[in-house]
């Protein structure tokens, strides 16, 4: 099954959907109708089959979704404080409601639709391809089956703990440690129980002071007396672990749990390998030590492969080493030297984090999950958040059981959003006054137009121009070239390597053909770093002058781009491309079908209440 939509009300900075309340021809759905008749519409955000990418300012409720989706599913709870303070039913003057939640799921799988109907024999339904289920007053569900809205009754909170998905947070901010004691790892099964030991600084603070590293003696041992008089700094010394915080202890164990599921759970190293390890070491057997290393890095480079997830560098290497009681981690990169963790950036610790949290949760996967990400780009870099997009895809696809994943993750970076899929983003907003939040409608329409106050800076792609850039004439080229590709993205005839990729290449509308000179110019006959641009022309007159401006070149004639960088609709280069216009097409809009373009208009006009738009409007009148 699949989450499609989520549904909030009186929930925190979620009050209700204004708009649907106003709109004078809004239907109420049953749910939305509150016991006293009132009508009050949910929220309703719409959840990708994939990935959702949620943005907005701060307070704008982001983390707020994630939560109540926790909530929704039974996962978390709601209290009477989590409701809405300005919602018209918040009083004291009898006792406190709770928020309220829905969910709406469809693609249900014929056993999980055998399951949901067993719990509702007198319904009369046996084919369940879609249900709905609202929680609210915290412990009933009332549930709605199929797409007729029918109430078919409540049940009882824990009733479908066996039906819905699973909900997972991933830890944005547990980081894999340096280094973890071999003893922890071979003590296996028991590893969320395990003690954590010593750490590596904690067992030669305890040793320093007991061996003569001039002469490697043990002079503490030398005599009866030499013992008693060095009792004290012993004491002290074996007690330096009770000088950690409890916070402090339980996340060295997270870490340490974390390096387990690194090494036993994804990379597939049995624990009976660390307890051989360690015996080797402890009778000095070098050569049987040396030989389990190698073939645990060996295991481990199988397994996790890491060159499909780092794209910074595909000769990037994670390996470990023995360190007296302890297995190091290293990181062998393009150059061929080696580095510890401490020494390479905190961004690559995180990303092999989430990678580890990931890849565990999809091995483990026995029915569909619902993962939930709250800013996963505070450790990572530009291109370490594209990696990590590419990760959260790969989440959401089938497991061998056929068990699938959906991610919703919240951000505030550009470099976590899918230019290439704009369909995939949802934006909130605070309202004013009581409104709270509410969604942005049509954010892939407007070509993240949207985002920019979301994110407080310009997201689209008339942001900034990247290293890599297509310029086109005007905001309505941009909207195009990012649509098809978009359409062609998503064609399995068509190779990656074939389309735009949105997320490597900006799109930079100049404004109108006679721009585009002074455009290129900027970008490239001031500065020493000269960005890549392709020019892209419509095939008209203003178009033409365009091209032999920029081939005559800038100031002082200095071209500034290449002719064969320049394309222009109507000429030799697109040689092959089939248009309704006869000859060919002479502007992008030309490669839109007729009849593509009858049902856009369509659209556009039912939006704007037009009334008898077949009259006027059908392919054969364009």
């Amino acid at each position: 099954m699949l989450l499609r939509t989520a549904y909030v009300r009186f929930y925190r900075a979620f009050n209700y959907d204004y708009l649907r309340k106003s709109h004078p021809r809004s239907e109420p759905s049953p749910w939305d109708v509150m016991e006293d008749g009132s009508f009050y519409p949910y929220i309703r955000i719409d959840i990708d089959p994939e990935l959702t990418c949620v943005v907005g300012a701060n307070e704008s409720g982001k983390s707020q979704l994630l939560q109540a989706i926790e909530v929704a599913l039974g996962q978390d709870a709601a209290t009477a404080a989590d409701f809405c303070r300005y919602s018209v039913y918040f009083t004291v003057a009898e006792e406190m409601p709770l928020p309220h939640f829905g969910l709406h799921f469809d693609q249900l799988t014929n056993s999980e639709s055998e399951l949901l109907a067993s719990h509702f024999p007198s319904s009369g339904v046996a084919d369940i391809s879609s249900f709905k289920l609202f929680r609210t007053n915290g412990n009933t569900l009332s549930v709605y089956l199929n797409d007729d809205n029918a109430y078919v009754g409540d049940l009882e909170d824990r009733t479908l703990d066996g039906v819905l998905p699973n909900a997972l947070r991933i830890d944005a901010d547990q980081a894999l440690p340096n280094s973890v004691p071999i003893s922890y790892l071979a003590q296996g099964g028991a590893k969320k129980d395990a003690d954590p030991g010593v750490k590596r600084n904690e067992r030669w603070a305890l040793v320093d002071p007991l061996i003569d590293n001039a002469k490697n003696v043990l002079p503490i041992l030398s005599s009866t007396d030499t013992l008693t008089q060095h009792l004290q700094q012993l004491f002290s010394t074996v007690n330096i672990p009770s000088t950690h915080s409890e916070a402090e202890e339980e996340e060295y164990a997270s870490e340490l749990n974390l390096a387990f599921d690194l090494l036993v759970t994804v990379g597939g190293i049995h624990v009976e390998s660390f307890d051989q390890l360690q015996q080797a070491l402890r009778r000095e057997d070098e050569g049987m030590a040396n030989g389990i290393v190698a073939r645990m890095n060996s295991q481990l480079e199988n397994s996790l492969n890491l060159a499909k997830w780092w794209s910074q560098d595909n000769q990037f290497r994670l390996a470990i080493a023995v360190r007296d009681h302890d297995v190091v981690f290293t990181i062998r990169d393009r150059t061929g030297s080696e580095y510890s963790f401490a020494e390479r950036s905190g961004g690559l610790k995180y990303f092999l984090s989430y990678l580890v949290q990931f890849l565990t949760h999809v091995k483990h996967r026995e029915a569909p999950e619902i993962l939930l990400m709250d800013e996963p780009d505070a450790y990572l870099s530009n291109e370490g958040q594209q990696d990590l997009l590419r990760v959260l895809q790969d989440f959401t696809l089938p497991t061998d059981e056929g068990h699938k994943g959906q991610v919703v993750f919240v951000t505030h970076s550009p470099f976590l959003i899918d230019k290439n899929r704009g369909d995939r983003i949802r934006v909130l907003d605070k309202g004013a006054g009581d409104e709270g939040v509410r969604v942005v409608r049509d954010v892939g329409r407007n070509h993240f137009e949207p985002l920019r106050t979301a994110l407080g800076s310009f997201v689209g792609e008339t942001a900034f121009i990247g290293n890599c850039n297509v310029m086109v004439e005007g905001m309505a080229d941009q909207v195009y070239l990012a649509g098809m590709s978009d359409i062609l993205n998503r064609e399995d005839q068509v190779p990656p390597s074939d389309c735009l990729d949105l997320n490597r290449v900006t799109l930079v509308p100049a404004g109108s053909a006679s721009h585009i000179p002074y455009m290129v110019f900027l970008a490239r006959g001031r500065d020493a770093v000269q960005p890549a641009i392709v020019v892209l022309l419509d095939g008209d007159e203003e178009g033409r002058r365009a091209a032999m401006a920029l081939e005559r070149g800038g100031p002082r004639g200095r071209q500034v781009i290449q002719p064969k960088y320049i394309a222009a609709f109507g000429s030799e280069s697109f040689p092959e491309i089939e248009s309704a216009r006869p000859g060919g097409p002479l502007e992008i809009e030309d490669l839109i079908p007729i009849d593509l373009a009858v049902v856009a208009a369509t659209r556009y006009l039912e939006e704007m209440e037009v009334q008898d738009i077949d009259g006027f409007l059908s392919v054969d009148s364009v």
